[in-house]
């Protein structure tokens, strides 16, 4: 018999609970909200709004985060040509791209500090200084006057820009899943935590719309002198400014570690000595997760265009078609591990990119053009968003709350920065030192096998209550 009443509220069954009668109308009349079920003591009630809420402002930080990331790719020639001037072109952008790295190097310390900092002080302080760092950051690469103007001190505003991302970068997803799926009802909780990988989605076509229509509205001159600088001003002041405001207005998660009072005084030293396994298992799935991520997704628009040769403007209506599959398909899979488990959606996700992903980009190579192309990139996101939709709230689940974050942050981060943000680079010299340009599906199978290996190490996790 369970004794815990906090475990006791996420264990009640899918089934709709009597409605507490000491509860108003207004209150009790939302379906499917926390007030439905019985409120252990010491837990606060969320209604659906509330709820929802807390969805939209953890994922605006998400949105920043990859909308910059788009805007810098896209955009990466002007960067290099305004703040790295050197003696060849192929130099300067190679040292904008390299600059871009920086930001991967400070994710983990921004995981492992951060991250302790939302289990000590609450997941909403956190999140609030994130999306503060990201806007900063990302007003930074707007504003910086150019190396003619600032000379060296125009690189280094650049330099100390990315680093500020990065950092920020490393504790947004561990405290913006951890707010999300601890606002969620139980049995929701897959549904809730999904919207993390659909806010990606979103991110990936709003940065690629706001570059589109100002690479279609503006001269070529004054694009590259100061018109690629609107997106990232805009992108601080209105997704930054809202998600502050939107941020600073919600309540902490009402099963958060440090709201409960649990939070050790040092939650790296504890996560590292309690939850070895389960940050191995971590890290292990999010080899497959992150390499997809970057290569499904923001890579597949230069293999198109240069490896497979179609033209540009088809290869980007077939990604963001791409990409519009994959947010709708999110929720629907983060909801079916709601029903039948997390480790069977992300077990068949997984093996579906180990063995799916060789055969469709051999399709795509044999058959260039857009609608088989179009058909192989939907049957790619669907693999993705069935191994990745649910593993937000599998992460949630696997930690306590007093570390959680701070688990979260660096199982997840010391991947990504190792794994996903090598992975163009990688793909690229797989492509061009073999010759073959199928190769990169080697990387895709490697690090989808290990997230096949971790799905199957981890327990399920859907139907237990938080720990």
């Amino acid at each position: 018999m369970n004794s815990n009443p906090s475990q006791a509220h996420d264990n009640w069954p899918h089934a709709a609970a009597p409605a507490d009668t000491h509860l108003p109308a207004a209150v009790t009349d939302i379906p499917g909200s926390a007030a439905d079920r019985p409120c252990p003591t010491g837990t606060r009630r969320t209604t659906r709004t509330q709820a929802r809420r807390a969805v939209v402002a953890a994922s605006l930080g998400n949105i920043l985060e990859w909308y910059d990331f788009v805007l810098y790719a896209y955009f990466s020639p002007q960067i290099a040509h305004h703040f790295f001037p050197a003696a060849s072109e192929s130099t300067s952008f190679l040292v904008a791209i390299a600059t871009f790295g920086v930001g991967f190097v400070a994710r983990p310390v921004g995981a492992a500090v951060l991250g302790a900092y939302g289990d000590r002080a609450g997941r909403k302080a956190a999140l609030l200084v994130v999306i503060l760092l990201m806007a900063i950051g990302t007003a930074m690469i707007g504003l910086t006057p150019a190396f003619d103007t600032a000379g060296v001190y125009a690189s280094i505003s650049i330099v100390i820009a990315r680093v500020l991302q990065g950092f920020a970068s490393g504790g947004e997803w561990g405290g913006a899943t951890s707010f999300i799926v601890e606002y969620a009802p139980a049995h929701r909780r897959g549904l809730y935590g999904s919207w993390q990988q659909a806010s990606l989605a979103v991110a990936l076509l709003l940065g690629s719309l706001t570059a589109g229509v100002m690479t279609w509205f503006m001269s070529t001159q004054a694009l590259n002198d100061w018109g690629w600088r609107v997106p990232f001003v805009l992108g601080a002041v209105v997704i930054g400014t809202f998600g502050f405001w939107l941020r600073r207005n919600v309540d902490e998660p009402p099963r958060g570690g440090a709201q409960a009072g649990t939070s050790p005084s040092s939650p790296i030293r504890t996560a590292l000595r309690e939850q070895r396994r389960a940050l191995g298992i971590g890290s292990l799935f999010t080899i497959g997760w992150t390499v997809t991520n970057y290569l499904y997704l923001l890579y597949m628009p230069i293999y198109l265009t240069r490896t497979l040769g179609l033209p540009a403007s088809e290869a980007l209506a077939a990604v963001s078609l791409q990409i519009a599959c994959f947010m709708v398909l999110s929720p629907v899979m983060g909801r079916l591990s709601d029903r039948w488990g997390r480790r069977p959606l992300m077990s068949a996700g997984a093996l579906c990119v180990l063995v799916g992903t060789y055969p469709l980009f051999a399709f795509m190579s044999a058959h260039p053009h857009t609608l088989p192309v179009l058909g192989a990139l939907c049957l790619l996101a669907t693999f993705m968003a069935m191994m990745t939709g649910p593993a937000p709230a599998w992460q949630v689940e696997l930690y306590p709350a007093a570390v959680r974050t701070t688990s979260i942050s660096l199982s997840y981060n010391v991947s990504v920065t190792i794994f996903g943000g090598f992975a163009p680079f990688v793909a690229t010299w797989l492509i061009g030192t073999t010759g073959n340009v199928l190769s990169l599906t080697w990387y895709i199978a490697a690090g989808a096998l290990a997230s096949l290996v971790a799905s199957r190490l981890s327990h399920e996790t859907a139907h237990s209550a938080l720990i």
